[in-house]
């Protein structure tokens, strides 16, 4: 929390839980990635709140939820996937995510909770279940005229991006010849190892 240099986080796949305001105010952090794993991570509130900087995100592969605050104030972040297992997503938890356009929202969600996508320029929700699921979801406060501007996608498939293959490094040198799928200032892997 308030680790104001701090620019990137890895948290390994070992990890089974993240308490809350673990990273609240880490004002410079521009990224943070979770390893994929096999087990659910639980989630704590106010996990991002504040990182004005952050513009890439990886969640684990599974949580049990997408805390309240989690994501407030992140006014960089565009894009964010909530993975499979997620059974809500709790109040003010994209508030003011002044630049957030695309969300991908698993079928495991059952509960949108009020003020969620507050001052968020929402553009596109994809969403893993059909439009029947979509709408069985319980959506509480100002959440149904908020997702009312953006368009649902449904029956979304998410792909995970293809890994190079060794044989073929040769033939593929042209927009991802970095290998990391950040394509900010974080090419460089973990640039402060001093």
């Amino acid at each position: 929390q308030s680790c104001s240099s701090l620019t990137s986080i890895a948290i390994p796949a070992s990890v089974g839980e993240v308490g809350a305001a673990a990273f609240w105010q880490c004002t410079k952090m521009t990224s943070a990635a979770f390893a994929a794993g096999s087990k659910q991570v639980k989630i704590g509130d106010n996990l991002f709140t504040q990182c004005y900087s952050l513009t890439s995100v990886t969640l684990p592969q599974s949580i049990d939820r997408v805390g309240e605050g989690m994501f407030m104030n992140c006014g960089l972040l565009v894009k964010i996937e909530i993975p499979e297992g997620a059974e809500s997503i709790a109040a003010s938890a994209f508030a003011s995510c002044a630049a957030l356009t695309d969300i991908i929202i698993p079928q495991s969600v059952t509960k949108i909770e009020a003020a969620v996508f507050g001052n968020c320029p929402l553009k596109d929700i994809y969403f893993t279940g059909t439009e029947e699921q979509w709408n069985a979801i319980q959506k509480l406060g100002d959440t149904p005229a908020a997702i009312a501007k953006a368009t649902v996608h449904y029956n979304y498939s998410p792909t995970s991006p293809p890994s190079p293959e060794p044989d073929d490094s040769d033939q593929n040198n042209g927009s991802n010849s970095g290998g990391s799928n950040n394509s900010g200032s974080s090419s460089g892997g973990s640039n402060n190892s001093g």
